[in-house]
């Protein structure tokens, strides 16, 4: 893997993203692959990815996401994110004055990429929430 197929397919999974479009995630990844959604927590298969990103979208709207690539390594690519997101089913304690308009998720994390030809067999992603 190279910087720029990296950068392609940081690109791809912005897109995915901030349309809410779990086919085209689904798309980015091979059919046998593993999703770390935590370190606890494995996803298999394009066709569970893609379930996964259709229910975790369905309720995000106003989605930002920025990815900087941090290098690459042989088949592996690492990643930093940020995302913001309103989703008010997600507020654990809504602050006072709550308007579920004005608040907005947001997303730190880091992500290791393995692929294989344009397509990721392995995801692996670590993050932390902060509503507010």
């Amino acid at each position: 893997m190279n910087r720029d197929a990296f950068e392609d397919w940081l690109t791809s999974y912005e897109d995915a993203w901030e349309s809410r479009d779990g086919a085209a995630a689904g798309q980015l990844f091979t059919e046998d692959a593993e999703y770390h959604q935590t370190p606890f927590t494995v996803l298999e298969g394009r066709e569970v990815i893609e379930s996964y990103w259709e229910h975790t979208t369905a309720k995000q709207e106003d989605i930002e996401v920025v990815t900087e690539v941090l290098g690459t390594d042989g088949d592996r690519g690492f990643a930093h994110f940020h995302a913001t997101y309103k989703s008010p089913d997600e507020i654990d304690e809504p602050p006072s004055g709550f308007d579920p308009d004005e608040v907005a998720i947001r997303l730190d994390g880091c992500c290791v990429v393995t692929l294989e030809d344009e397509k990721c067999s392995v995801f692996r992603e670590w993050w932390h929430r902060i509503p507010g």
